[in-house]
């Protein structure tokens, strides 16, 4: 019975997904009065944008109103993660910016997996870096934080990242680079970067570029990993590989480590039996 309880605990958390919040920021200096026009076009927008969360689309722009009234809006989903885990983020992310931020005219809320903000101005094919959130992760052993290994891996993750971003928007809407290297013969690590599809290549290699020189990267006050968030580009790095790899996703990677998982726990059951 227990074993039989263990294994249905287990297989439940392997078909569950979760977005992972990380920061909203909402203007306080331009508001609107609930219930005007502006409200009703927000609220259209925020329905619109995640309404056309299909087909693997995983950047989206759109306007809802005119003049005075307008409200431009996007969402951008990372490029590596599970669709279904995309189409998620963004429905999670349009409630939660709207009880987060009830009279904003301005606002963006970035989750581990997608980013959406919306705007009383033309926001779109626009590189900006304010608001801006950083996510540092202090824990971690520190022979490896003291270790020049870990820097110099560090800065050559992303002096190429910014360029191989770049690239990636003319290769695809979903694009995203990603670069790993060692800091020693036991640790590596792991980059990414992604630019708003709507972004021309030099804007983006700016952006991912000025992200990227908000991280430490000479000894020791650095952190075993961190991600900087802007409304125009994302970067992060870690000591392990936090993006999906093509072709593999998140749901299918939980459901074989937990398959793995059952079968040495059977085994063991198996030997004390004997």
């Amino acid at each position: 019975l227990t074993l039989f309880l263990l294994c249905t605990l287990l297989l439940t958390i392997a078909e569950t997904s979760a977005s992972v919040f990380n920061n909203v920021s909402c203007s306080s200096n331009k508001t609107f009065t609930p219930n005007s026009t502006f409200n009703t076009n927000l609220n259209t927008l925020l329905s619109y944008l995640s309404s056309n969360v299909t087909n693997n689309v995983r950047f989206f722009n759109a306007t809802a109103g005119k003049d005075s009234n307008a409200v431009y809006g996007l969402y951008m989903c990372r490029g590596d993660v599970p669709f279904a885990l995309c189409r998620e983020c963004v429905g999670f992310a349009t409630l939660t910016i709207a009880s987060s931020c009830p009279t904003s005219k301005e606002a963006v809320i970035w989750y581990n997996e997608c980013l959406l903000r919306y705007s009383y101005r033309l926001i779109f094919s626009k590189m900006e870096e304010r608001p801006r959130h950083k996510i540092n992760i202090p824990l971690g052993d520190p022979l490896v934080l003291h270790s020049n290994g870990f820097y110099t891996a560090l800065g050559s993750i992303f002096d190429e990242l910014p360029h191989k971003a770049a690239l990636a928007l003319a290769e695809s809407n979903n694009g995203y680079a990603v670069k790993q290297e060692n800091t020693s013969a036991s640790v590596t690590l792991y980059g990414l970067a992604q630019c708003t599809p709507d972004l021309a290549a030099g804007d983006c290699i700016r952006c991912v570029t000025d992200a990227a020189a908000e991280f430490v990267k000479s000894c020791c006050g650095g952190s075993i990993g961190a991600s900087v968030l802007f409304p125009s580009c994302i970067v992060r790095y870690e000591t392990y590989p936090f993006y999906q790899h093509s072709g593999t996703s998140a749901p299918t990677m939980i459901k074989r480590k937990f398959i793995f998982l059952l079968f040495l726990l059977w085994k063991i059951i198996e030997i004390k039996r004997f």
